[in-house]
């Protein structure tokens, strides 16, 4: 992998070995990454390689610094003065709260309403929510939305993972449906992972389209012609990586995930599965194998979950099939059938998800919420009690 390294300013014979020692640190790290590593073990946004590449390249600047400084020597960088330093001296806390607050990165109900509002005159895709604010100017938001904001700015701590949404579920059981349909676009936001770090994910708009569908009842089957060239090979050099780990994360108490991080192989080859005909609707090449793969602990967890690949001789990823459905909302029921994940379906094959029934009892909203915590699970789960959720089929093929 070729690094684009930065220009260093620094010399000397300390800096010099330290930069050969350094990028050759980063080669391996990198390559390692793609293969070696447990992901889920890894906060965002370190799970990503590029995104790695990048901090390694950055580090290489900084880290030189420090070692002229400790070096003894003369010129730039040893004087210990800041403004010898690659990186400006940060922002006080004040300058910090004003950058934020002009940004709109805040979580008070009455800016991030207005920010909105204010994003609106250049965004016209935005909801309108001239509507929702009182005779004082203060935000009227519908009770379960002015819930949920409530949740995500005070409950658990700060903590998003372990948000208390009993009161958010409450009110939302007394919104009607176009009410909630109203806000399809904020909850989708929402479901994409509101206050992760950094706020982005390299396949926001693959996960945008196929939410947008689910929960817009649109089963319409999701391509490689859906999106642009770029995003296909993005996703296409994503998957790439995840075939190519040397282990991966499986869902819990799937027997191919054989540690207690539920860590296992990369793939599993389930051609003989599937028979002939299902084989020839893959398009499964000579020599090639049929596969499923976890996503889990990456960024492509919220699209795929255990998704099917198909693999030329090689092992180059020629497509992805997967059927956009929950356990805990709505599922494609393709049994009996010859048809493939991904393939278009019948209304009549949808079904509800597993997660709903055990051991012959019908389960409640709460008791589903409480077996699959997380704030975009309730989204799934909320459309679910109001008889939304379309599973939506994808099928993008590479070559």
């Amino acid at each position: 992998m070729t690094f684009n390294w930065p220009d260093i300013p620094f010399s000397g014979a300390e800096v010099d070995a330290f930069v050969v020692e350094y990028k050759a640190l980063a080669e391996a790290i990198y390559e390692d990454s793609k293969t070696n590593v447990i992901l889920d073990l890894l906060k965002m946004p370190y799970r990503e390689s590029e995104n790695l590449k990048v901090f390694l390249e950055k580090g290489l600047l900084y880290a030189t610094f420090i070692i002229k400084q400790r070096s003894s020597g003369e010129g730039p960088g040893t004087d210990f003065d800041l403004d010898n330093s690659p990186y400006r001296p940060g922002l006080t806390e004040s300058q910090i709260s004003k950058l934020l607050k002009n940004l709109g990165c805040v979580f008070t109900n009455d800016e991030m309403t207005n920010a909105w509002n204010n994003n609106k005159k250049v965004d016209s895709s935005l909801e309108d929510l001239d509507n929702l604010f009182n005779a004082d100017g203060s935000p009227n938001l519908p009770p379960f939305i002015q819930t949920l904001v409530d949740t995500l700015i005070n409950g658990s701590n700060g903590n998003p993972e372990n948000l208390n949404v009993s009161d958010y579920l409450e009110s939302l059981q007394e919104a009607t449906v176009g009410e909630v349909d109203g806000w399809t676009n904020f909850l989708i936001s929402l479901w994409e992972g509101i206050r992760a770090p950094f706020g982005i994910n390299p396949y926001r708009n693959l996960i945008t389209t196929a939410v947008r569908r689910y929960l817009g009842d649109d089963g319409t089957q999701i391509t490689e012609n859906t999106f642009t060239p770029e995003q296909v090979t993005q996703l296409r050099n994503g998957v790439q990586e995840l075939i190519n780990r040397s282990v991966a994360v499986w869902p819990e108490g799937d027997p191919r995930g054989v540690s207690i991080f539920g860590t296992g192989v990369p793939y599993d080859d389930v051609t003989s599965l599937y028979n002939a005909t299902q084989q020839q609707a893959f398009n499964l090449p000579p020599g090639g194998k049929i596969v499923q793969f976890p996503t889990y602990g990456t960024d492509l967890r919220r699209l795929l979950g255990v998704a099917t690949a198909v693999l030329d001789s090689n092992n180059n990823v020629r497509s992805i099939h997967d059927d956009f459905d929950f356990v805990y909302g709505n599922e494609v029921n393709r049994s009996g059938t010859d048809q493939i994940p991904g393939s278009p379906y019948n209304p009549n094959q949808i079904v509800n998800g597993t997660e709903w029934s055990k051991n012959g009892q019908t389960q409640t909203p709460q008791q589903v919420q409480e077996a699959n915590p997380g704030h975009q699970r309730t989204v799934i789960i909320d459309y679910y009690t109001k008889g939304k959720g379309t599973p939506v089929p994808i099928r993008i093929n590479f070559y």
